[in-house]
């Protein structure tokens, strides 16, 4: 075999294997048939869930379509929002919210990007990140400062 494709190929599996998101400390992977999971030994969890819409909404919809779910829907305290750029500079944005579960306040944050696909509709790259809302404050700021890190 030719030294140039083995080593196309081993950058291709490499790259295929890297996570999604650089994690912060203290997260491990750990196996999920959801997609990408992390969690923390105090209960944090982050993940990251890549979608397929055949609809070609823009990301403006899905913006709208989130905070009418979270806050409209299910009730959840709309506490921020904001604009993120992925590693490749890609725009997307997130939402801060927070809700009482089970006699408990849990921080929730959620962060989406939006892309045209290739053959038709919308790939959705979503990153999911929650606790109890001590060790959610506690790791607020590492979280989004790991959305800029996101390899879609």
């Amino acid at each position: 075999m030719n030294l140039r494709v083995l080593a196309l190929l081993l950058c291709g599996f490499a790259a295929a294997c890297a996570t999604p998101i650089e994690l912060p400390s203290d997260f491990v992977e750990v196996d999920d048939y959801a997609g990408f999971t992390a969690v923390t030994a105090d209960e944090a969890r982050l993940q990251v869930r890549e979608l397929h819409d055949s609809s070609e909404a823009a990301l403006a919809f899905w913006i709208e379509a989130v905070r009418h779910d979270f806050v409209d829907q299910r009730g959840y305290q709309l506490i921020d929002e904001g604009e993120v750029n992925d590693r490749a500079g890609t725009p997307g944005h997130w939402f801060q919210c927070a809700a009482n579960v089970g006699g408990e306040r849990v921080g929730y944050l959620l962060a989406v990007w939006a892309d045209g696909a290739f053959w038709s509709g919308t790939d959705l790259f979503v990153v999911e990140f929650a606790a109890r809302e001590e060790v959610f404050a506690a790791r607020l700021q590492a979280v989004r400062d790991a959305l800029k890190t996101v390899r879609r």
